[in-house]
């Protein structure tokens, strides 16, 4: 299915909840953003909402109440039934990159230019909290189905797997040399993240501890000395042979 009509440069899509519909979000000047709802059931389409800015990222509710849209001038919501704007939160010398949701819909996870990862309550629209996740801007964020995980890709060349429980814990770390991160997204189970980059290259990666473990301790010949324990894992946590079968 071919769909036709969008004026300007698209930048986002996300489907409706039930499938039966996409929004896309495209500008035609730095100053004049636009957002398009298309009925894939009836093949129709009609304006949404306009924005005075550069529409970078939209993600809708996983109740289909409100859609979010980063944009250059701040993180932007509408009510789905009433086309009502809310700005949550304003960009100050700065613009958003990238908006998303978790699976229950109670946060809001927002990326900027500048590496910052932003946390909203998703009901209320306060802010719950802001961490230097990057060296450069942000480009996707995905959480885990169940909400345990918040992965985020950057320009930076790194991707990393936040702790949502205590966010304040070392995330997991890829590093992808010379090729950017565009996109990433989990998988069903939560399991693997799969991540595409600019080099046309798709790669999948374990999310879980254990998983991790046995890819690792399938290519070693050794567990790790004492000295090495200390340098990579830590001084307070207990030595112990990561791979009982070495």
């Amino acid at each position: 299915q071919l769909l036709t009509g969008q004026a300007g440069y698209l930048e986002a899509l996300c489907f409706a909840p039930d499938n039966n519909g996409l929004y896309s979000a495209a500008y035609t000047t730095p100053t004049s953003g636009i957002i398009i709802f298309w009925d894939l059931i009836n093949d129709t389409h009609n304006q949404f909402a306009t924005y005075n800015s550069r529409i970078r990222s939209i993600d809708i509710s996983p109740n289909g109440r409100y859609l979010v849209a980063g944009t250059d001038k701040g993180i932007v919501k509408w009510s789905i039934r009433t086309q009502d704007q809310t700005v949550i939160h304003a960009a100050n010398n700065n613009f958003f990159n990238v908006v998303s949701h978790n699976t229950r819909g109670t946060l809001i996870a927002a990326g900027d230019k500048k590496g910052t990862i932003y946390l909203f309550n998703a009901n209320t629209n306060s802010l719950l909290r802001t961490f230097t996740a990057h060296n450069a801007r942000v480009v996707d964020l995905k959480f885990s189905p169940d909400d345990t995980q918040l992965a985020s890709c950057s320009y930076d060349s790194k991707i990393k797997i936040w702790n949502t429980r205590d966010l304040d814990l070392r995330p997991v770390e890829i590093i992808v040399p010379e090729n950017l991160g565009l996109s990433i997204a989990f998988s069903p189970n939560g399991k693997n993240l799969i991540s595409a980059h600019q080099n046309d290259r798709i790669y999948i990666w374990s999310t879980r501890a254990d998983d991790m473990a046995s890819q690792i301790c399938s290519k070693v010949s050794r567990n790790l000395n004492i000295r090495e324990w200390e340098a990579y894992v830590g001084y307070d946590i207990d030595f112990q042979n990561t791979c009982p079968d070495k």
